[in-house]
């Protein structure tokens, strides 16, 4: 699109960590997301954008070896 803000909010640059992360119009679904990744990795909440983004959209293996899928 010639239009680089997102068509959801038009507040912000449409980016993969905007829509994941920051964009006002999905937070409920959001909050049920987060939600059940605390639930996977206690520290989520503290963890750096870029490494929820890593978790998000690669999967990341766990100290355990096991790794997250959805």
């Amino acid at each position: 699109s010639d239009n680089p803000f997102c068509p959801s909010c038009n507040n912000e640059l449409e980016t993969i960590s905007h829509y994941f992360l920051f964009c006002t119009c999905y937070v409920a679904p959001r909050t049920v997301l987060f939600g059940k990744m605390f639930m996977l990795i206690t520290d989520w909440n503290s963890m750096k954008t870029i490494d929820k983004m890593d978790i998000l959209i690669r999967g990341e293996k766990l100290n355990s070896g096991n790794e997250i899928t959805f």
